[in-house]
């Protein structure tokens, strides 16, 4: 006659010991929070403005080459804005990485159904829309401070809609566009964005003047100097460049 043996059930676990095993594995979202990246306000705001800028040259400089690769007869299509600065049409992406924030797709459907103008002026909201998203989703890792900053910096950019509207009129006009200035304007090197003394961003509606000498920008009220005082001034000079020209520094 056969007998099976069976081994003994393990002792059950105490209390205790079930709960140090427990908060050795850690939960889904703590494996996910170990694996993000590590999101600062520069690094995003970096990222934002690639994308942003990519995005804008699409829908201006690049307007005929992108409104040729929005064929309606595809099947549904959205703009991408990478953060090397290059744009691409393409469909969405059904393995998607889980961090990863899609923009809408479906641009292409109404191309032949609207007026270009408003039809780029759509998909210029729908580009603001994933920015935004996007920098929403980092900022959920970061401190409130930190959060602050970031759309603060963000909200001193116009929109990418705001840049082609400029950018329509200006066609309209047939003189320099706006977009095109701004381009400009932020391929310039980026310390003159800040006041070289406070080091703060540059925001509109402030009073800011620049050294004759270094050629470095500042706020008004950190040189103590008014925009009356400055209109009367042929050549300016800040307090580094006087301190160093007088041998005070």
């Amino acid at each position: 006659m056969a007998v099976e043996r069976r081994s003994p059930d393990p002792p059950p676990r105490s209390e205790s010991e079930s709960g140090a095993l427990r908060r050795r594995q850690p939960t889904r979202c703590q494996a996910l929070t170990l694996r993000l990246p590590p999101y600062t306000v520069e690094s995003v705001f970096d990222k934002y403005s690639k994308r942003r800028g990519a995005l804008i040259r699409a829908l201006t400089e690049d307007e005929e080459a992108f409104f040729q690769k929005c064929d309606p007869g595809m099947q549904p299509l959205h703009l991408y804005g990478d953060t090397d600065g290059s744009w691409e049409v393409k469909p969405p992406e059904f393995m998607l990485p889980a961090l990863e924030v899609q923009p809408t797709p479906g641009i292409n459907i109404r191309r032949d159904s609207m007026e270009r103008h408003k039809w780029l002026q759509e998909v210029a909201v729908h580009c603001d829309v994933w920015l935004m998203k996007i920098a929403g989703f980092a900022a959920s890792y970061m401190t409130a401070t930190e959060r602050g900053q970031l759309f603060t910096m963000i909200i001193d950019l116009p929109t990418v809609q705001e840049i082609l509207l400029s950018h329509v009129e200006g066609k309209r006009s047939s003189g320099p566009t706006e977009a095109d200035e701004v381009l400009e304007e932020e391929e310039e090197d980026d310390d003159n964005n800040f006041c070289a003394s406070c080091h703060s961003r540059y925001k509109a509606n402030t009073f800011w003047i620049s050294c004759d000498e270094c050629e470095k920008w500042y706020h008004g009220k950190c040189v103590n100097i008014t925009p009356r005082e400055a209109e009367h001034n042929e050549h300016y000079e800040c307090p580094d460049c006087y301190y160093e020209r007088v041998g005070w520094s």
